[in-house]
């Protein structure tokens, strides 16, 4: 949906909840940066502008199809370009989607070999997030996990992201030493009030 004037009035304050919900659940996943401006005061009228659902459904459906191709198309460039990369030396390497929708799975021919996920971030569609990322027990400590962080990087930039953001456990120092290696930036640490853990947050301008 194209950007979207709601203007809200004539109503007790108390409609801005209900309305406001309806526009998220409508509105939120297939466009989150468009800009919803709320007036109190004034008639109910909610409005698309230029383009509509149709359009930037269209604009989202499009970019997610992207990702995948571009997934792979980075994992050749990767190994092309480093002829001593570790992935060379798995046979038949390619990355598909799961169907439960923005998780990918890295396999050969002979099995799985790491999982990682990739959502835009909601509200800004210049940020991507990785998460979830992880490599089969077999396949760790050889470079792998760099190499794949350097694929999601790839297609992100391919796509027109402007900065990729992580959070990982402080005390998972292997997913540390591999954002520091690729020159992410730590901006942030945290204690989850869930779990007890500290939680450090990176970001990588592409």
């Amino acid at each position: 949906m194209g950007k979207v004037r709601a203007i809200l009035g004539s109503a007790r304050s108390s409609l801005i909840n209900p309305i406001w919900e309806s526009i998220w659940r409508e509105n939120f996943y297939t466009c989150p940066c468009d800009l919803v401006t709320i007036h109190l005061n004034a008639d109910i009228n909610i409005q698309p502008l230029k383009g509509g659902n149709d359009f930037m459904g269209k604009i989202a459906e499009d970019r997610a199809v992207d990702l995948i191709q571009h997934l792979n198309v980075s994992l050749q460039d990767r190994k092309d370009k480093y002829k001593n990369s570790p992935l060379n030396e798995i046979k038949g390497i390619f990355i598909s989607e799961e169907k439960e929708g923005n998780k990918f799975l890295v396999r050969s021919l002979d099995g799985p070999i790491a999982t990682f996920s990739l959502q835009e971030l909601p509200g800004c569609c210049g940020f991507i997030v990785s998460y979830w990322s992880e490599v089969a027990p077999y396949f760790r400590k050889k470079g792998i996990g760099a190499e794949l962080l350097q694929i999601r990087m790839m297609a992100a930039r391919a796509l027109k992201y402007g900065a990729m953001l992580a959070t990982v456990d402080k005390q998972n120092l292997d997913e540390v030493s591999l954002l520091n290696n690729a020159h992410w930036s730590k901006v942030n640490e945290f204690r989850n009030p869930r779990t007890g853990n500290i939680i450090e947050t990176y970001i990588v301008n592409l």
